[in-house]
């Protein structure tokens, strides 16, 4: 299981289920292009070209592979590049913007990688080399379900995420754009000023938004198994005392070996299967994931403070530890790149419990900052009832020791401790065994 913190939702609500492409998005106007419901992108290149430019347009086509659309383009002055097949020019865009063209062109047409970083650098420099008043499409930019939105970034595959790229173009100032029923959706972008270089930067690392353009919570989880795992049943849950709070729906998520699938934590159950009846907190909190039937763990954690475009997670399934990564949802988890990990000021620290399991006496040994606080030690049976409770006031700063002794009436298994401060909370899973 991996999940990043929520950071504030999007003003934007990108719907991907429609088939008209006309929709809620802060675009500038409408398109004054004549339009159909069933306009072939070559249609678009060609009535700008002609229209537009009376013929005498410059056209540059990124991407053409077997010349599906660069050979219906009527025009003399036009450069195809492809690296590998298609196109007049073996190349690639890189090999193409930074070592071979000087030209200036009226009308680009982007179909190369569809990976968001690639249809980016393809679209600042489209921009740099674009005339004043001249246009560039973007091909497959609206995935028409969430399965091609959500899918592990293949390379080949037709959508990857170049539907991200909607958000940089959107917040351009020298640009209007427009969206038009082609395909699987194509932006037209037309520049109308000098572009800005200060507006070509943006970040598309946090860009990871539900199928309603929203940033929420999430969590990934990983089938690394050789087997086909359907999670219909399986529980997710945010509290001890109700470990079955929200249940996977019938054939919602099967997962082929080495896939992933991500869960939304929004509340906002209306969006879909996969949106759960719970949010994460920031703050830190219990996370349960449970077999079906409802008190089994599949894996559990108590979750420390997050931190904006930070994630958190294991680096791999034989080991232990949770640590900070770089966001890498739908894809395998990787420790964090920057040297400036988030540093967590710990007030209230759990540092030890022994012996785990435990036949009668557990000991707690704890550290706080905090003076003259109070401790509640509770211990929660998998069902949620509270089997064991104690207070300590006033808890004063320093190493503490607390010593808990079990009631013979109370049954061997798995139970949850929790330990609550007025500012924090931490909870841990034991094992009791008479």
């Amino acid at each position: 299981m991996n999940y990043l913190y929520r950071k504030i939702r999007s003003v934007f609500y990108l719907l991907l289920n429609i088939v008209v492409f006309i929709f809620l998005f802060p675009f500038k106007k409408k398109s004054n292009l004549e339009i159909g419901s069933h306009l072939k992108r070559d249609e678009v290149i060609n009535y700008l070209l002609n229209e537009k430019f009376h013929k005498n347009g410059k056209y540059l086509e990124i991407g053409c592979d077997l010349n599906q659309t660069f050979s219906k383009i009527d025009n003399n002055n036009k450069t195809g590049i492809d690296p590998v097949r298609g196109g007049n020019l073996k190349l690639s865009s890189k090999e193409f913007f930074e070592n071979y063209n000087k030209e200036f062109f009226d009308v680009v047409f982007i179909d190369g990688s569809h990976l968001i970083e690639d249809v980016y650098y393809d679209t600042v420099q489209a921009l740099k080399n674009l005339n004043l008043g001249g246009y560039i499409l973007l091909d497959d930019v609206l995935p028409n379900n969430n399965l091609n939105t959500f899918r592990k970034r293949l390379t080949l595959h037709s959508f990857q995420d170049a539907y991200k790229i909607l958000f940089f173009i959107s917040s351009l100032s020298f640009i209007d754009l427009y969206l038009l029923p082609c395909d699987h959706g194509m932006a037209l972008i037309k520049l109308i000023d000098k572009p800005i270089v200060e507006q070509l930067e943006f970040d598309f690392s946090n860009i990871n938004f539900d199928s309603y353009g929203e940033y929420d919570d999430w969590i990934e989880i990983w089938n690394n198994s050789s087997a086909i795992i359907d999670l219909s049943g399986f529980y997710l849950t945010d509290k001890v005392n109700n470990l079955t709070k929200w249940q996977f729906p019938e054939s919602s998520a099967i997962l082929n070996p080495n896939d992933y699938i991500l869960v939304w934590c929004d509340e906002d159950q209306d969006q879909g299967n996969l949106h759960t009846n719970f949010k994460l907190s920031s703050s830190g909190e219990f996370l349960g994931f449970l077999y079906p039937d409802g008190f089994t763990f599949v894996d559990s954690i108590s979750f420390p403070a997050q931190t904006q475009n930070i994630s958190f997670g294991r680096l791999s399934n034989d080991e232990q530890e949770w640590v900070y990564l770089d966001p890498t949802p739908l894809s395998p988890n990787l420790e964090l790149a920057s040297i400036e990990k988030p540093i967590y000021i710990e007030n209230f620290k759990l540092r030890n419990i022994y012996p785990n399991p435990f036949n009668k006496s557990l000991n707690i040994e704890i550290s706080s900052k905090y003076l003259n606080d109070k401790l509640n030690i509770h211990i929660y049976s998998l069902k949620g009832s509270m089997v064991y409770s104690k207070s300590l006031t006033p808890f004063n700063s320093g190493d503490i020791k607390v010593n808990v002794e079990m009631d013979n009436t109370v049954a061997s298994g798995i139970y949850f401790l929790k330990l609550i401060t007025s500012n924090d909370e931490i909870t841990r899973k034991i094992s009791f065994i008479k």
